[in-house]
């Protein structure tokens, strides 16, 4: 059995992947994206199922979303560079109502702190 994967492309706004879809994945931009906040599962996973593999690294559904001390409504900056961090970090964030912005590279000098600032940022991980 293969195991569902999700294939997300980088444009925010692109209604499909930009090129082919592999067999057996699901085009986010088109399957997702565009129905808001709505998703009907294909399973409801058990609890020891695996819900997260990436490089290797096996999470399950019950250790998937991290124990953080953020307040409600945190907004939580990564510039984490691997998938795995970025979507715990998410989940995280998620788990106390809160957000997350995402940067990649160090931007202008003093570029970065104006716009965390601007984006009203609470929690700074890998700064």
């Amino acid at each position: 059995r293969t195991t569902p994967a999700v294939l997300v492309t980088l444009a925010a706004l692109a209604r499909s992947a930009p090129g082919a879809v592999p067999a057996g994945a699901m085009d986010e931009a088109r399957e997702l994206a565009t129905y808001a906040d709505q998703l009907s599962p294909w399973d409801e996973p058990a609890p020891r199922q695996a819900g997260l593999v990436v490089d290797g690294a096996v999470l399950d559904y019950t250790d998937l979303v991290p124990a953080v001390d953020w307040a409600p409504g945190a907004r939580v900056h990564t510039a984490a560079a691997t998938l795995g961090p970025v979507l715990r970090t998410a989940l995280g964030a998620w788990s106390v109502g809160g957000s997350l912005v995402l940067s990649r590279g160090p931007g202008p000098t003093g570029g970065r702190e104006r716009r965390l600032a601007a984006e009203g940022v609470s929690v700074t991980l890998d700064a």
